[in-house]
C-alpha cells in the first residue's frame, strides 16, 4: 500500500488495479511519447526506488513472489523476444495489464526461432490487453506452461505478423501431470491463417478446471483435427468449461477426428457450451472424439459457406 500512500502510481490506474498489498510497476522505454509525464507519475517511492523500467523482464525481475505485485505497460510499447529465455514468467502472483486500445495495446513479437516462447513457471500469473505476434515460422507456441497453476490470458490478440509467420500453438504443457491446472483464456483472439498452424492448446499432461470462454478463433488447423485441443494419447482434462467461443477451424477433411477436439480418453469431464465454429471437413463432421466422457449443450457447426450451423453433437431426444 505505500505506493498509494507516498504519491507512487497516483488515482490514474488505480482504478486498474484490484485491491492489494502488492506494488506498482511501469514498463515504458524512453522513446515513450508521454515519457515526461511517466515520470512524473512514476516518482521513486519511500525508498528511494524508481519503478519504471525498460523492458518487461527487468520490472517481473524486481518483483516479489506473491506479493501480488501488478505491473503496467505503457501503451505503444513493443518488444521483441528472440529465444525460450528472452521473457521468463516465474514470479508467482504478478498481474501484467496492457494500457491503451487496438493497435496501442504492448506488443510482443516472437522471432528467431520456433523455439522462440514465453515459459511460465510460477502460479497464480496473469497477462491482459496484450498483441503477441508470430515473426518466424512456425514458432511452437506463445506460452510454454511448466509449474504454471491458475496461469490467466485475458483480452489479448494472438496473430502471424505477415504470411508464413505463425505460431502452431497458443498454449504448450508439459507432461507434468495437474502443473497447469487452472489455465483460463478468456475474451481473446487468435487469427492465424497459416496452414501449419495446429491447435489453441496442447495438452501433454493430465489437467484440471481450465476455462476458454468468449474467444474468437480463426486458424487453419491440420487434418488430424482437434482446433481447440489436442489431448494426448493417456491423458484427460478435467472440469473443463469451454463455451461462447466463436470463429473458423478451416483444414479441410478430418478424416473422422474431431473439429473442435481430439482425445483418446473416455474419463474427461467438464462442458462444451455454446461454441460456434465454421469448418470444412464436409465428410465426417464431428465435433469431438465420441465416448469422452465431456458433456454438450448448445454446439454450432457448419461445414458449407454460407449456411447457419446446426447443433453438434445431435440433440438429446
Amino acid at each position: 500500500m505505500e505506493n498509494i500512500f507516498s504519491g507512487y502510481g497516483l488515482a490514474q490506474l488505480l482504478a486498474l488495479a484490484p485491491p492489494t498489498t502488492g506494488r506498482f510497476f511501469l514498463v515504458a522505454d524512453n522513446n515513450n511519447a508521454n515519457i515526461g509525464a511517466l515520470n512524473q507519475l512514476f516518482i521513486p517511492d519511500t525508498l528511494g526506488l524508481s519503478r519504471r523500467y525498460s523492458t518487461l523482464q527487468a520490472a517481473l525481475d524486481a518483483c516479489t513472489a506473491s506479493y501480488v505485485d501488478t505491473i503496467f505497460v505503457a501503451p505503444g510499447h513493443a518488444e521483441t523476444i528472440s529465444s525460450a529465455t528472452a521473457l521468463l514468467f516465474n514470479k508467482a502472483g504478478v498481474r501484467i495489464v496492457g494500457l491503451g486500445d487496438g493497435s496501442l495495446r504492448p506488443t510482443i513479437t516472437f522471432d528467431t526461432a520456433t523455439t522462440t516462447t514465453i515459459p511460465v513457471s510460477a502460479a497464480n500469473m496473469s497477462i491482459e490487453n496484450f498483441i503477441f505476434t508470430a515473426n518466424f515460422a512456425d514458432i511452437v507456441a506463445v506460452f510454454t506452461l511448466a509449474a504454471a497453476a491458475n496461469f490467466k490470458v485475458k483480452k489479448c490478440l494472438v496473430k502471424a505478423t505477415a504470411t508464413d509467420m505463425n505460431f502452431k500453438y497458443v498454449f504448450d504443457t508439459n507432461t507434468t501431470d495437474n502443473a497447469a491446472d487452472g489455465l483460463e483464456f478468456t475474451d481473446s483472439s487468435w487469427i492465424e491463417p497459416d496452414a501449419a498452424t495446429i491447435s489453441l492448446c496442447k495438452v501433454d499432461a493430465t489437467q484440471a478446471s481450465w476455462v476458454v470462454s468468449r474467444n474468437y478463433i480463426s486458424i487453419a488447423t491440420q487434418s488430424t483435427g482437434g482446433g481447440v485441443f489436442v489431448i494426448a494419447t493417456g491423458k484427460i482434462l478435467t472440469n473443463l468449461r469451454c463455451e461462447n467461443n466463436r470463429g473458423r477451424l478451416i483444414g479441410g477433411d478430418l478424416s473422422g477426428a474431431g473439429v473442435v477436439f481430439t482425445t483418446d480418453g473416455s474419463t474427461n469431464t467438464g462442458v462444451f457450451s455454446e461454441n460456434h465454429f465454421q469448418h470444412t471437413d464436409t465428410v465426417s463432421e464431428i465435433f469431438g472424439t465420441a465416448s469422452s466422457g465431456f458433456s454438450f449443450f448448445e454446439n454450432r457447426l457448419s461445414g458449407v459457406a454460407g449456411a447457419t450451423g446446426y447443433v453438434l453433437p445431435a440433440v438429446d431426444s
